[in-house]
């Protein structure tokens, strides 16, 4: 098969799985649900043609925030997700593997494998984290143990604490924050200063 029909040939089976979870076609591998009046929930499936002749995929959760978005995203007209993480590190043990098939025979076999990392994974990540006040909360400390599991390192973590202080009307504690951590950055590489100084500049100039 070429990569296209190994694609849609997954895209029809996982439709069927993530449907029965509440969740629609976005697009070919990539399906929405609305989780909250915060939060809409998103999966993805991704995969590679292996020369041994099968599709090795796996897939991954993340949650989109539209009200953060507008001050995260650098792009106005696209919305991406504010937190995500493959599948494979929401496990105990973070082992990274792949499902392979050759044939819908194939994912057949597989239904009850990759059902059960719907269920046992990603929903519990959606429902943890789709409330706002609780994502703040988790990205709150500064240990990394803490948010691990949701696709941050410092430096973006700040961001998002920031906005989320931001947008529930905390936007002194949220400029606050930006300054704090410039300050803790002031004799690292100025890259690792660019996406908090940025947002630094938009919320103050939000603010006057």
């Amino acid at each position: 098969m070429t990569r296209s029909e190994y694609e849609r040939t997954l895209d029809l089976f996982a439709q069927q799985l993530v449907n029965a979870l509440g969740f629609a076609p976005k697009k070919r591998l990539l399906y929405e649900m609305k989780a909250s009046s915060d939060a809409v929930a998103r999966i993805a499936f991704g995969g590679r043609i292996d020369p041994r002749g099968y599709f090795a995929f796996n897939f991954g959760v993340s949650l989109l925030f539209p009200a953060l978005s507008q001050w995260l995203d650098h792009e106005a007209e696209q919305q991406h997700p504010a937190v995500g993480s493959p599948v494979h590190l929401l496990r105990e043990n973070n082992f990274f593997t792949e499902w392979r098939f050759s044939n819908a025979t194939d994912l057949e076999a597989l239904r009850g494998e990759i059902s059960i990392n719907l269920t046992s994974y990603a929903v519990p990540f959606v429902e943890r984290y789709s409330d706002l006040s609780t994502l703040r909360k988790a990205v709150t400390p500064s240990d990394p143990k803490a948010w691990i599991d949701l696709g941050l390192n410092q430096d973006s973590r700040i961001c998002l604490l920031a906005v989320i202080q931001w947008v529930q009307g905390d936007k002194g504690e949220a400029l606050q924050t930006l300054a704090d951590a410039c300050a803790e950055r002031k004799m690292t590489s100025p890259q690792r200063r660019v996406d908090i100084e940025r947002l630094q500049r938009r919320l103050a100039e939000d603010r006057s």
